[in-house]
């Protein structure tokens, strides 16, 4: 299947995420285009994405946008297709950049979600496609609901928070 998500395009976007929560599908990547990933270099000041390319698996969207309780490879988080373009739209201003392990960075939006929380999507640097184990890509891990993020912020080590928005930049989050 060869479907691409146009972040500049919000109705389409989630169009194709309420097909995606709906049909469980034979995993297949799908780009994610005007995700502006690379900007990200300039507003931390660190070379974390060397490629503008952004992809994510149909297995994981449908796994995060099924009812809570459920565990496939990610667990079931219950978002809707407008928090999953929330949270991919985030990855432009967001409000905060974290050094999670490896070749993995998280970010935390800005806005909130449904649940009234912000949420944190973790990307993966030099990751591979199903299709091609060599295509050295960024690629969405996953997305899920974030709470008590400045209680999760504090507890980490001083180099993992890579950025911070100031505060009078962004909306207050819990």
């Amino acid at each position: 299947m060869n479907i691409v998500i146009n972040l500049a395009e919000k109705e389409s976007t989630i169009e194709v995420l309420q097909k995606l929560m709906e049909k469980e599908y034979v995993p297949f990547d799908i780009e994610i285009t005007n995700s502006h990933i690379k900007d990200i270099n300039n507003i931390t000041g660190y070379k974390l994405f060397t490629k503008r390319s952004l992809y994510v698996s149909s297995s994981t969207l449908y796994e995060l946008m099924q009812p809570l309780g459920g565990k496939g490879q990610h667990n079931y988080h219950a978002l809707t297709p407008e928090d999953v373009f929330m949270a991919l739209d985030s990855i432009k201003d967001p409000m905060y950049v974290i050094f999670v392990k490896d070749k993995r960075y998280a970010m935390i939006s800005v806005k909130l979600s449904h649940f009234h929380i912000p949420l944190m999507l973790i990307v993966e640097t030099e990751a591979s496609l199903i299709t091609n184990t060599n295509a050295n890509i960024n690629k969405v891990v996953t997305i899920y609901p974030k709470s008590h993020i400045e209680e999760f912020i504090n507890k980490l080590d001083k180099e993992a928070l890579i950025y911070k928005k100031p505060s009078n930049e962004g909306e207050v989050i819990n």
